[in-house]
């Protein structure tokens, strides 16, 4: 049994190989159809793998996209909750049903080396079983107090509410790292207020911030769909305060603050070319802040 299920289309072989060969450099397992023994049916081999891999990984892009085997694998990944789907291609719409879960971004991969981390972040996470969201009480009494601070009419944000949410976050840190990592990649908006929130009060108690930084940034492009499908710009707000909080950690990397600075470059040059969507001069108004304090 691999660790890692990798589909992905004919055309983007050689980008499938080279992904894999990182996989196997971080001591991941990888199964692709490149390992299929002489003498044994293809599709046999094929199922058997997708049903035992401990992830599936999906590398989307235009081939991809209208390829039926890797449309079924990403389809049963989903089912099985192990999905880690990959963007190659920023410019590829996304199958409508993969859309909630977080996409990995590696449009500008390997030319910009620091695109990996989130996603090896992601892969590990479901490889070590930790893809499904806590059943924890106090977690699922989190997302219902989420639930109202998300009511459809608009801004400013509630930070009474906030403030409630995050009082009832510290109850569960330390261990809310673990428990929010599924939000952070699958959740619904109320999950990823809470995944927000919890990661917020993990840091005011000083814990590691530079593998959430990473965590974090990508999931501003999820949060960028999201805008763009919906015209709901109130979880980003949400992530653009803990982003916040993440930039003034004393311990943060200088890779790190690059790769959170130039994720919320590109969110903002998003929200500059969409004035459709309500409430996002807020968030622009934020970015410009951190980005004139963080990149002078």
């Amino acid at each position: 049994m691999a660790d890692v299920f990798l589909s992905y289309a004919s055309e983007d072989r050689e980008t499938a190989a080279r992904f894999a060969a990182v996989l196997a450099q971080r001591g991941f397992s990888v199964w692709w159809d490149r390992d299929i023994a002489p003498g044994r049916p293809f599709a046999d081999v094929l199922e058997e793998e997708l049903q035992q891999a401990k992830c599936v990984v999906v590398l989307w892009s235009n081939a991809a996209r209208t390829s039926h085997w890797v449309f079924g694998e990403a389809d049963e990944g989903l089912r099985r909750g192990v999905l880690v789907p990959v963007r190659l291609d920023a410019t590829v719409p996304i199958p409508l049903q993969f859309r909630r879960i977080q996409m990995a971004d590696l449009c500008r991969w390997p030319e910009r080396p620091n695109e990996l981390e989130p996603c090896m972040v992601a892969v590990a996470a479901v490889v070590a079983g930790e893809s499904k969201s806590s059943a924890d009480p106090a977690l699922r009494r989190l997302v219902r107090i989420a639930q109202g601070y998300l009511k459809p009419q608009g801004m400013p944000i509630s930070e009474a509410v906030a403030a409630e949410i995050l009082d009832a976050a510290k109850a569960f840190v330390p261990l809310a790292l673990d428990d929010v990592r599924p939000l952070l990649h699958s959740g619904s908006a109320a999950e990823r207020v809470v995944a927000y929130l919890a990661t917020q009060a993990a840091l005011q108690t000083g814990q590691d911030v530079s593998g959430w930084g990473l965590a974090l940034a990508a999931c501003l492009s999820h949060e960028r769909d999201e805008a763009s499908e919906r015209h709901e710009t109130r979880p980003m707000f949400r992530l653009l305060v803990v982003l916040d909080a993440v930039l003034h950690q004393p311990n943060i990397t200088t890779g790190t603050r690059d790769h959170v600075l130039d994720a919320l470059d590109e969110t903002l040059q998003f929200l500059r070319s969409r004035s459709d969507i309500d409430t996002g001069h807020h968030c622009m108004s934020h970015i410009e802040g951190l980005l004139h304090k963080f990149r002078r």
